[in-house]
């Protein structure tokens, strides 16, 4: 199963990031199953920064190519 890193919480809101929270909305909307894991170390992320997604074997970091990602993968 796909596992979303990315920001905690803020005030009720999934992700107190715009990038974590673009990715999140995406993967709800498009229906993909995933983990929400919130994290403040971004250390073992791909591109070292928040979020970052784990697919398997694969890490993929930067909201964009996450989006391209679970499109591809995932339809």
């Amino acid at each position: 199963m796909l596992t979303l890193y990315s920001y905690p919480p803020l005030f009720g809101v999934a992700d107190n990031n715009g990038y974590g929270l673009k990715v999140f909305a995406f993967l709800k909307l498009a229906g993909v199953p995933f983990r929400h894991e919130h994290i403040f170390d971004a250390s073992k992320a791909p591109r070292g920064q928040l979020p970052y997604i784990v697919d398997g074997h694969d890490s993929v970091g930067d909201s964009e190519t996450i989006l391209a990602y679970a499109t591809e993968n995932m339809a």
